[in-house]
C-alpha cells in the first residue's frame, strides 16, 4: 500500500484472497465508514467489497486507477491522483473526503480544484496540513471543513490560527487528531473539548464521542446525535432521559440492559425520532418502553444482537404512533411470519437491512411487499453485501442514519 494512497496492493499470495467474497463483505459491513475506506487498500477484492458497502450507505469510493463513479452525493477518495478527472466525470458531489493511507502533505491545488465545484463539505483525513493549504481554503467558498490527522502536530499552528482567525468565512471548522489520544481542538462552532463535552445551552449537538469521557447536558437540548458512545454511562442516559429531546441517535454504547430499561421506562417522553445501532445490551424490556412512547414516529433499531427478534417485532406492533421503522437484522433471524402476528397501528414505511450470507428469496420479498401494500405500507429490503437490489421500490428517506 503506497503512502500516497494509490492502488490497493495485489497480494496474490495473501491470505485475504482465500476468503469467500461474501465473508469479506460480511466483515466490512461491521466497520465504520473511515475503516471501510482503509480496508479498501488491502487488495482489489477488498476494494470492490468496500465500494459495494459504501454504495449501500449512499457514498462512493475511488482509488486510482479504479473506475470513476459516474455520480455521487458523497465521495471518499484515497490519494489525490486523478482528482481532476474525478471532479470532472463524477456528477453531483456535495461532500468530498480526501484521505491517505499514511500521513502525507496535501498539495494546495487539490483544494483549489475542489473549490471550483459545488462542494458543501470537505473532509481531509490523515494529511499533514500547512499554511498553504489554509490559504487555499480561505480563498475557496467551501462552507464546512473537517481536518482529521494522526497527530496534532500534523496541523501547523500557523495554519490552524489562519482558519480560526477567519472562522466567519465558514459554517463550521473541525480539527481532530487520534494520537497521543483522540481529541477535538479548535472546533467552531461546536463546543467539543478534550475529554469533555458541554452543550452550553445549544439545542442541537452532533458529537463524535471517541475520547470523550465526561458529558454535561443543557436543559435546552432537543436534538442529540452521538456516535461511538463507548464511555456513556447509565447515569448519562438517565440525565438525557429527563430532557425534552425530540431527536436522539446513539451508536456503540455499552451500558447494561438494566440501565437501558431504567432510562426509557419513564424518560424520553418527547422523542419523535430514535436511532440505536451497534448497542449489544438492548433488551425486550427496553423495547416495551420504546413501544409505549406516544410521540415516537420514526424508529431505527439494530436488532442483530437480540435473540428474541420475533417477540420484539410483536411488541413494536403495539405502538400507537410509529410511522417509519428501519430495522437491521441478521440473515438467520429473518422470518416473514414475524411481521404479520398483528396489524401495525399507523406504520406507513418499513426498511429492512439484512446482514449475512443468505440471500432472501425473491418470492418472500414480493409476498411481504404485497401483503403490506394492501395496508398502505411501503416496504424496502436490501442486503448488506449485495449490489443487486430487489424489485421493491427504494425510498432514500428510510436508509440508516449515518452519524459522522
Amino acid at each position: 500500500m503506497s503512502a500516497s494512497g494509490g492502488a490497493p496492493v495485489d497480494r496474490s499470495i495473501g491470505k485475504c484472497l482465500e476468503l469467500q467474497p461474501e465473508i469479506v463483505s460480511y466483515i466490512i459491513s461491521f466497520l465504520e465508514d473511515t475503516d471501510v475506506v482503509t480496508a479498501s487498500g488491502v487488495c482489489w477484492q477488498w476494494y470492490h467489497a468496500a465500494s459495494r458497502e459504501l454504495r449501500l450507505r449512499e457514498k462512493a469510493l475511488y482509488r486510482w486507477p479504479g473506475e470513476i463513479p459516474s455520480s455521487a452525493r458523497s465521495l471518499c477518495m484515497v490519494g489525490e491522483k486523478g482528482i481532476s478527472q474525478v471532479l470532472q466525470l463524477c456528477k453531483g458531489i456535495t461532500v468530498l473526503e480526501i484521505s491517505f493511507d499514511e500521513p502525507r502533505k496535501l498539495t494546495s491545488k487539490v483544494i483549489t480544484k475542489a473549490s471550483q465545484t459545488n462542494l458543501k463539505k470537505l473532509k481531509l483525513r490523515n494529511i499533514i496540513f500547512n499554511s498553504e493549504n489554509a490559504r487555499a481554503l480561505l480563498s475557496s467558498e467551501i462552507p464546512d471543513v473537517e481536518i482529521y490527522t494522526k497527530y496534532k502536530k500534523h496541523v501547523s499552528r500557523k495554519s490552524r490560527k489562519m482558519l480560526l482567525d477567519n472562522k466567519e468565512l465558514f459554517t463550521s471548522i473541525v480539527f481532530s487528531s487520534r494520537q497521543p489520544h483522540p481529541s477535538f481542538y479548535g472546533v467552531y462552532p461546536n463546543p467539543v473539548f478534550l475529554h469533555r463535552c458541554d452543550t452550553f445551552g445549544q439545542s442541537k449537538v452532533i458529537l463524535e464521542a471517541k475520547g470523550v469521557t465526561e458529558l454535561r447536558f443543557s436543559s435546552t437540548l432537543t436534538h442529540f446525535i452521538i456516535s461511538n458512545g463507548f464511555h456513556l454511562t447509565g447515569k448519562d442516559f438517565l440525565q438525557l432521559s429527563t430532557l425534552n429531546l425530540k431527536t436522539f441517535a446513539v451508536s456503540h454504547c455499552n451500558i447494561s440492559e438494566e440501565e437501558w430499561s431504567a432510562s426509557f421506562q419513564n424518560g424520553f417522553i418527547f422523542l419523535s425520532f430514535l436511532s440505536i445501532t451497534d448497542c449489544i445490551h438492548l433488551g425486550l424490556d427496553t423495547i416495551r418502553h420504546i413501544s409505549g412512547k406516544t410521540n415516537l414516529s420514526s424508529l431505527q433499531l439494530d436488532l442483530r444482537y437480540l435473540t428474541q427478534i420475533g417477540e420484539c417485532i410483536l411488541i413494536l406492533q403495539d405502538s400507537v404512533s410509529l410511522i417509519n421503522f428501519n430495522l437491521c437484522t441478521r440473515a438467520y433471524q429473518f422470518n416473514e411470519g414475524m411481521f404479520f402476528e398483528k396489524k401495525w397501528k399507523k406504520l406507513k414505511k418499513i426498511a429492512i437491512r439484512n446482514y449475512g450470507f443468505i440471500e432472501t428469496k425473491k418470492e418472500i420479498l414480493d409476498n411481504l411487499e404485497q401483503k403490506y401494500k394492501l395496508n398502505g405500507i411501503l416496504v424496502k429490503y436490501y442486503n448488506s453485501f449485495t449490489v443487486q437490489e430487489s424489485n421493491i421500490e427504494l425510498n432514500k428517506n428510510l436508509l440508516p442514519i449515518l452519524v459522522n
